[in-house]
């Protein structure tokens, strides 16, 4: 029972991942950081043709069965929520990524230096940077030039690493090359069987160049990982905060809460009436209220996740190397 449980989980992260991936400014890399899942979906992916072969492969089945599912049924309504409630939904990931953080602190809080606060300024400044690249105009998917499927891949390599680097959009690359209208029209038509061949067409190259990405990012990322763990740490902590930035900066959350709910509420309480006045504040109330809860959700996860994985340690230790059992 508790197996089916943790595979439960593990596929709730895989959706996670998969829904954060979809939205441009909002790193999967990040998600799997603040879901505790980060470590071992690089495990998998870097043991896959290795002797642990089985367990990767259980492991990269079920993450991935719930990221696509995610993407697949979820790029419609992400889409409709990012264009009819964009501060609501911009909340929500400013949520999830800021529940991060507590765990991401514990990594570095030992190991505080003046290096680790200028790597940390240095990668914010890199994510907040990406935004500022201009966006061409959108291309046509239907009718695409043999050079844009070599660009499609080359987006899905990018989007590969991107996922696995946490603070980096993956999506943010189809925005700035002008492929995520193309994109996000293909997942919303993937279940038309008309267009399946064109779909098809589309998803391909940037399918080989996310597999790709995927092995080489994972296997140079964990490489850093173990030769500067604080520093890298330092580093995706920068990346995160980044992330908290582009998404405010691109959805005008600041406005929409601040400006819009209580600085113009006071200016027209007196002009107008009170209900202007509740109206406005409500807005406030709602996109606060949703990062908070989306903070504790992911502090929850994270919670249950490293429980999980206490627990899972203390029976392995339990153990000794030649098979018998220890004395706990």
């Amino acid at each position: 029972m508790k197996k089916v449980f943790d595979y439960i989980l593990l596929a709730i992260k895989g959706a996670l991942f998969g829904i954060a991936n979809l939205i441009p400014g909002v790193s999967g890399g990040t998600i799997a950081i603040v879901t505790g899942v980060y470590n071992k979906l690089l495990d998998a992916i870097n043991h896959i043709f290795s002797k642990k072969f089985l367990k990767s492969f259980i492991f990269l089945l079920i993450f991935l069965v719930g990221a696509v599912l995610a993407v697949i049924f979820g790029s419609k309504g992400i889409t409709y929520c990012i264009e009819n409630y964009p501060i609501y939904t911009s909340c929500v990931f400013i949520g999830l990524m800021l529940g991060g953080l507590p765990l991401l602190h514990k990594k570095v809080k030992d190991n505080k230096s003046i290096k680790g606060v200028i790597i940390l300024i240095i990668a914010l400044l890199l994510v907040c940077g990406l935004t500022f690249i201009p966006v061409p105009p959108i291309t046509n998917h239907e009718n695409l030039q043999i050079y844009e499927y070599f660009i499609l891949a080359g987006l899905g390599f990018l989007a590969s690493v991107a996922m696995i680097i946490p603070g980096i959009s993956g999506m943010m690359f189809f925005k700035i090359f002008g492929y995520y209208g193309d994109f996000n029209q293909v997942l919303a038509n993937i279940t038309k069987f008309d267009m399946l061949g064109q779909n098809i067409l589309f998803l391909l190259p940037i399918g080989i160049g996310i597999l790709v990405g995927l092995f080489t990012a994972a296997k140079v990322f964990s490489i850093i990982l173990k030769k500067f763990p604080v520093m890298s740490y330092y580093a995706i902590i920068g990346f995160v905060l980044g992330s908290v930035l582009v998404l405010i900066k691109d959805n005008n959350v600041i406005n929409g809460i601040a400006m819009g709910g209580i600085l113009s509420s006071f200016e027209t309480m007196i002009e107008t009436n009170f209900l202007f006045f509740i109206e406005n504040y409500l807005t406030v109330i709602i996109s606060v209220g949703l990062i908070v809860v989306a903070f504790i959700l992911i502090c929850l996860l994270g919670f249950i996740s490293n429980k999980i994985d206490d627990e899972s340690m203390k029976l392995s230790n339990e153990v000794t190397p030649d098979g018998s059992q220890g004395n706990s």
